[in-house]
């Protein structure tokens, strides 16, 4: 199995998928686009998926980094061939599926593309790029800051939420049993809001005036932190000790100032 065969593979068994690995080849020629996703005949009439990797796109030494693709930053051209070929992947998912339009990109394929590679297409602003590649730099000197020896938390983009700025959630498995990986949701309407010409300035935050959308970020993952700071530190089968509790407000205030709890973007109770 060639290399690229086998990142396709390992993207495979990550999504969760029961298909074979593709076939996957470098094309010296392709320069309109990353990638191509292809079924072909063979000489029996035997159709066969492929994908078809652009050598002067991805492999362009003068790019400037970093660079969107799929609505995601990549800092390499690794990052952006792995970026490419999850893409190509989905079409092959949807052609393995039977599905019929394989070679489009309808709202399945866009709902597969980002519920499993986290892909955000081209519906996602510019400031919402930004911020996402903030986001590890502010919780790692927000937990450094706050002098927690715990790991940072992972922290996801989400377009459903509209009620509020950000969330902390640990999800149930199937059997109603706490996971053990906790998460930080964002929302992506409402920091694509602060964009608006309409937004009037400073936006409070957690009790604390915020100047620009880096600083509603910053209060926000803050916020959530100590929420998550609380499930480190207490009973993980017990969803009250990680709610705004009078420790909750003692550790928000001490850690980073705040005096209120609420997002100040969003409705919330």
């Amino acid at each position: 199995m060639t290399l690229l065969r086998q990142i396709a593979a390992t993207s495979i068994a990550q999504a969760g998928w029961d298909i074979p690995a593709p076939s996957v080849v470098w094309s010296p020629r392709m320069t309109r686009c990353t990638g191509q996703f292809v079924v072909e005949k063979d000489s029996r009439g035997a159709w066969l998926p492929e994908i078809r990797l652009s050598i002067p796109l991805i492999r362009r030494l003068d790019r400037p980094w970093p660079v969107e693709v799929y609505g995601c930053l990549c800092s390499d051209a690794q990052g952006m061939l792995q970026r490419t070929l999850e893409h190509e992947l989905v079409h092959y998912k949807l052609w393995c599926d039977g599905e019929k339009d394989w070679d489009c990109h309808p709202p399945r394929f866009r709902h597969i593309a980002w519920e499993t590679f986290g892909h955000y297409g081209e519906s996602v602003s510019k400031l919402v790029l930004l911020l996402m590649a903030l986001v590890p730099q502010i919780v790692a000197t927000s937990i450094a800051q706050a002098g927690w020896d715990i790991p940072a938390p992972h922290v996801e983009w989400s377009y459903r939420m509209t009620s509020k700025a950000g969330q902390f959630e640990v999800e149930q498995d199937g059997t109603g049993a706490w996971q053990r990986q906790p998460k930080i949701r964002l929302s992506i309407p409402l920091f694509d809001s602060l964009d608006s010409p309409d937004r009037t300035w400073p936006v409070e935050v957690c009790g604390c005036h915020c100047h620009d959308p880096e600083g509603i970020l910053q209060r926000t993952l803050e916020h959530e932190l100590v929420h998550y700071k609380l499930w480190c530190d207490g009973d993980k089968c017990d969803h009250k000790q990680w709610g705004h509790t009078s420790r909750f407000r003692q550790i928000a205030w001490e850690s980073f100032g705040h005096q209120g709890i609420y997002h100040g973007i969003g409705v919330e109770e």
